[in-house]
């Protein structure tokens, strides 16, 4: 079992070495390091040449022009020749004996096309957890997007993903969509459909480091925008009840509560910058299945006022 590591880079180099170092910890035998240079404009080129050099387990591609993250990890995913496929990014790093454990997982469970395991976040050097999970199989995409709540999770480094998950013999890549913003949830949007077998694990071993320059801390109403449209479509390609045309204006089924909240909070941020006409279906929420004051009070208007909630939204009338 071969596992590839792909690592964009661009202009990272505060932290690539720490990235590249701490994979290369992992000590796992017969692993290959792509690091993609996506044009970097700082000394991060001359550190990656350097880390190439030095390890025969790392390479390095160089493009000249910047492409953006997706088409770097696209590069990375056709030029590599691992059983499994995974990233890293640049800024992130990996804990000891992060890879190990869940290679042995695969091992032991043959079936499995995605292996899912827990991220630390860091802000301002302060680690929590931000992501954690049971040992769970799931062999239905709607059973895992609602029972892991993957909705809140769709990044692409914490996933071990086997390689014909991007590159099935007998039909088109599955490859991350170049310029669009939040990739890895379209990316998984697609994947879903090959109703893959996912797999959690408990370990824990991804730090993500926060970026508030980032794209997810900038996005703008058009962006927003975007994603809504991808939750939406993968809410229809899993029967969503609550996208159903007969329950509008009903209560939304209890195990659907969460994604439907999910979306409802993107819905009001683009309601709120773009004034438009709301796309997410207006129905009930039992009260008892809300947390925090704010999203308390926002499923109660839309409870009392149905379709008319929206109005105070996109007027930005109800700060909230």
């Amino acid at each position: 079992m071969r596992l590839s590591v792909i690592v964009p880079v661009y202009n990272v180099e505060t932290t690539l070495l720490r990235c590249v170092h701490s994979i290369l910890a992992q000590n796992v035998e017969g692993m290959e390091i792509i690091m993609v240079d996506d044009g970097s404009q700082d000394g991060s080129s001359l550190i990656a040449e350097r880390l190439a050099a030095e390890n025969p387990s790392v390479q390095l591609i160089r493009r000249k022009q910047n492409k953006g993250l997706s088409a770097a990890r696209n590069i990375g995913i056709q030029s590599s020749s691992g059983d499994y496929i995974t990233f890293v990014d640049s800024d992130d790093w990996l804990l000891e004996r992060t890879y190990l454990p869940l290679l042995d997982y695969l091992v032991l469970h043959p079936e499995c096309d995605i292996l899912e395991y827990s991220v630390l976040r860091t802000i301002n050097g302060k680690s929590y957890y931000d992501v954690t999970f049971s040992d769970a199989t799931y062999r239905s995409a709607r059973s895992y997007w609602i029972n892991s709540k993957a909705f809140k999770h769709s990044y692409a480094p914490n996933k071990i993903f086997r390689r014909e998950m991007f590159l099935p013999e007998k039909a088109e890549p599955v490859l991350f969509a170049v310029g669009k913003i939040f990739e890895d949830v379209e990316l998984m949007s697609r994947m879903l459909l090959l109703n893959p077998v996912i797999i959690t694990s408990s370990h824990t071993g991804y730090v993500y480091t926060v970026n508030n320059n980032g794209i997810t801390a900038t996005a703008n109403g058009s962006d927003l925008r975007k994603l809504l449209e991808t939750n939406l479509d993968i809410a229809r390609q899993l029967n969503m009840r609550f996208m159903m045309p007969e329950n509008a204006g009903k209560a939304v089924d209890e195990a659907e509560v969460p994604f439907y909240l999910y979306i409802l909070n993107i819905q009001i941020s683009v309601c709120r910058q773009l004034h438009s006409i709301p796309e997410l279906p207006t129905l009930k929420v039992p009260l008892r299945h809300v947390k925090g004051i704010k999203m308390i009070a926002k499923v109660a208007l839309l409870n009392i006022l149905g379709k008319n909630t929206w109005t105070f939204f996109a007027n930005d009338l109800l700060h909230l």
